[in-house]
């Protein structure tokens, strides 16, 4: 039903169209690519514009997306059968403090309330899951810096990574062992 030139277009699209996540997006999508992730979590989907990216480059490694919400995201769960891209995806409505986790993920996104102690609690309970890397959205000027800064005194074997942005990308990954 739907081609490789759509697709495409879709991606340029999303690239191109003005969103306060707009200018991380082309991160994840060639991150995935690269780093041929498998399984990855997006915390937050509010519009789903991430989640249309993620899925695009999921689409191509193979790969899954789960993503959880404490909203149900209709109009989103809609948008993504609408432009087929549902069978790569999997959706929590779940206040994701309460989904029960386990599997291995090979990229976490986070964009959630931008709390601090949600963020920090985020941040506990799914890195030790986390085989790659960790993003975050609107690290520049919300509380969830303060909650990657006190994560990163805790557990030292993560190392932050500012990205920049209009509202900020930030990235954790492991520290490489000496």
């Amino acid at each position: 039903m739907f081609d490789e030139i759509y697709y495409k277009s879709l991606r340029d699209y999303l690239f191109t169209t003005w969103s306060d996540i707009q200018y991380a997006l082309p991160t994840f999508y060639y991150h995935i690519l690269l780093k041929d992730c498998k399984n990855v979590l997006e915390l937050g989907v509010r519009h789903g514009i991430s989640t249309k990216v993620l899925l695009l480059a999921l689409r191509k490694t193979g790969g899954h997306l789960t993503s959880v919400d404490i909203n149900e995201c209709l109009e989103t769960q809609y948008g993504i059968a609408k432009v087929g891209l549902q069978h790569w995806w999997t959706f929590i409505n779940e206040n994701d403090l309460d989904v029960k986790w386990d599997k291995p993920i090979d990229m976490l996104f986070i964009d959630t309330s931008h709390t601090y102690h949600q963020t920090l609690a985020e941040l506990e309970k799914y890195s030790p899951f986390v085989t790659g890397t960790i993003f975050l959205h609107d690290t520049v000027e919300y509380p969830c810096r303060l909650a990657v800064e006190v994560f990163v005194d805790i557990y030292p074997f993560w190392k932050y990574e500012e990205l920049g942005g209009q509202y900020g990308l930030g990235k954790l990954t492991r520290n490489k062992m000496r």
